[in-house]
């Protein structure tokens, strides 16, 4: 039996909703990057996008574990030299009424956990 290697034509892109809701915060990226990339499919070939889209909702009740909430940082770059910003998650305002950070730090640190980042976007 021969190792099959499948080809662009061949793969099929789903919708997939997520619900983050009190799920913890690395653990769901490390299900949404599968997802992107595909490898959760038997039909993964690593030189073909056969990942799927995925829509996060309820990013804002996502929960951190431990610690993270007052010490971890989150950086993100763009590669160029002095471009980029880290952020916490209490210090940019998650315990304030309509705030948005902790449902943005969960997309930055889900989208930059995956190489096709910009089925995400």
């Amino acid at each position: 039996m021969k190792t099959q290697s499948f080809k662009k034509e061949e793969t099929q892109h789903n919708w997939v909703i997520v619900d983050a809701s009190d799920k913890v915060l690395g653990r769901l990226a490390s299900k949404i990057a599968d997802k992107l990339r595909g490898k959760d499919k038997p039909i993964f070939t690593p030189h073909v996008d056969c990942g799927d889209f995925v829509v996060v909702v309820n990013a804002e009740k996502i929960k951190v574990t431990g610690n993270k909430f007052e010490d971890k940082k989150y950086y993100t770059h763009s590669l160029y030299p002095g471009v980029g910003f880290d952020a916490d998650i209490k210090a940019c305002g998650a315990c304030r009424e309509g705030c948005n950070s902790r449902k943005t730090i969960a997309v930055t640190f889900i989208v930059a956990n995956d190489e096709n980042y910009a089925l995400a976007a």
